[in-house]
């Protein structure tokens, strides 16, 4: 059963013995800020999102723009008789393996990079994905990505990232609370959580092929 956002501050602040409102501020912060650490890493079911861009790559133009609330891709697709999933590259790459993009001959594109503020539509660059080489023709592209999960506020809220992730942001909050108020253990606790989400984000890699959904049955805290 998922746990509300002050059910879980209850218990970060239950375990680093200090339940001032100052502190519960700061488990708050750290509570969301786990949901980022963990949707950066793992796979998680319900902030996969896609989108189909219709027309998405039209001809002589480079690129298309993030789509709304993109924290990472899973899979960039230009779709049609031509599918194709593509491969990621960097600009940095591309500097070097095409010093100059005007040179390269119009076809359908075979890989994309980022540029711009991936993490802010607020950001002045623009946030794009461009892709390799400029295409020939108009394709309509599918992109598969990481939603930023939603920042919980009130007491009720429930986290985006389901249940089965509760005990793990526990633990993300409850050893930075612990280093807060300069208790020993939280290097261990640290640990501890590192250990526990490397686990769950193995775990989840190699159950791709299945519809993965629980981590319940092999998750265990040593805080329970």
């Amino acid at each position: 059963m998922s746990k509300t956002f002050v059910e879980m501050q209850d218990e970060v602040l239950s375990l680093a013995g200090d339940t001032s409102t100052e502190m519960r501020n700061k488990v708050k912060t750290w509570l969301n800020d786990s949901q980022l650490d963990l949707a950066k890493r793992i796979d998680i079911p319900s902030l996969e999102a896609k989108v189909t861009v219709t027309p998405g790559v039209v001809a002589g133009e480079d690129g298309i723009d993030l789509p709304e609330r993109f924290f990472r891709e899973l899979t960039v697709t230009i779709l049609g008789t031509q599918a194709k999933v593509l491969a990621k590259t960097t600009l940095r790459e591309i500097d070097r393996v095409y010093p100059d993009l005007s040179q390269l001959t119009a076809a359908i594109p075979n890989k994309y990079y980022i540029v711009g503020q991936v993490y802010s539509t607020a950001d002045p660059v623009r946030a794009m994905i461009r892709f390799v080489p400029i295409q020939d023709a108009t394709y309509n592209v599918r992109v598969r990505y990481v939603l930023i999960p939603t920042n919980m506020s009130a007491d009720a809220d429930f986290s985006q990232l389901g249940f089965e992730y509760n005990q793990l942001m526990i633990d993300y909050a409850s050893f930075y609370a612990l280093k807060e108020l300069n208790n020993p253990m939280w290097q261990e606790y640290k640990a501890d959580y590192i250990e526990k989400r490397t686990e769950v984000e193995w775990r989840v890699r190699d159950s791709q092929s299945e519809d993965f959904r629980s981590i319940t049955d092999f998750y265990g805290s040593k805080y329970d």
